[in-house]
């Protein structure tokens, strides 16, 4: 479970950045947040504690 946790801590950490890095562009925020929801989503399957941590 703690794994999880890590990688919840993570996701929101990249949303975070991702809004104060594009802060003013709208476009290239919403691209960052499907980009970032789409490789969560795709790898959440993952379980290889050695794998998730090149992320």
């Amino acid at each position: 479970m703690t794994g999880n946790r890590e990688i919840l801590k993570l996701f929101r950490s990249l949303h975070r950045t991702r809004q104060e890095v594009f802060k003013n562009d709208l476009r290239t925020l919403e691209a960052a947040r499907l980009k970032i929801n789409e490789e969560f989503k795709k790898n959440k399957e993952e379980t290889s504690s050695g794998r998730t941590a090149e992320y």
